[in-house]
């Protein structure tokens, strides 16, 4: 066989594996469950966003909450997760590395017909949305929440990392049978 004909025989699996996964994922997602997940990260968006807003307009020095533990800061944070350098152009690239794979498993390995997926799921994607606008518009997200022995975060970190931590202990329970 020619390069020619292997190439066209190539394309051919790769745009009826396209059309498959994109009528399969037609049938699961519907305007309801769609709706739940899209609520959820634009109230999870609109959130974070206000706050680092509010803390951008009106922060003019830390605010203890609990003495020597708990105060309301405002940090820019080139870094990554835990301030973990990485080049700016990488982080910028990493997110879509990341969010694709990431919507791919969600669509495939869980059920996103489960109200639990679908808050959980559309929690994530907000925050993470929420943060790369920081990284776009200021190049570095901005953290405010302050706990002694944490690093600097903020609220879309909290649903971030809460929200995987609930996707890897109810795997088994949310995942797609």
């Amino acid at each position: 066989m020619t390069f020619n004909k292997l190439y066209n025989v190539e394309l051919v699996k790769i745009f009826i594996k396209i059309r498959y996964t994109a009528s399969t994922m037609r049938k699961r997602f519907t305007l309801k469950n769609t709706g739940i997940f899209l609520l959820c990260a634009i109230l999870i968006l609109f959130l974070d966003r206000t706050v680092k807003e509010l803390i951008l307009q009106y922060y003019t020095a830390d605010i203890e909450i609990i003495p020597n533990f708990f105060k309301i800061t405002s940090l820019q944070n080139i870094g990554v997760a835990f301030g973990i350098q990485i080049p700016y152009f990488i982080q910028l690239i990493l997110f879509p590395i990341l969010i694709i794979p990431g919507f791919y498993v969600v669509t495939t390995h869980l059920d996103f017909n489960k109200l639990s997926v679908q808050i959980i799921s559309g929690c994530i994607a907000g925050a993470a949305l929420s943060n790369f606008i920081d990284r776009i518009i200021y190049q570095h997200v901005i953290d405010y929440i302050s706990i002694s022995i944490y690093p600097v975060f903020n609220i879309a970190d909290v649903f971030i990392s809460v929200g995987i931590f609930l996707l890897v202990i109810f795997y088994g329970k949310i995942k797609r049978v």
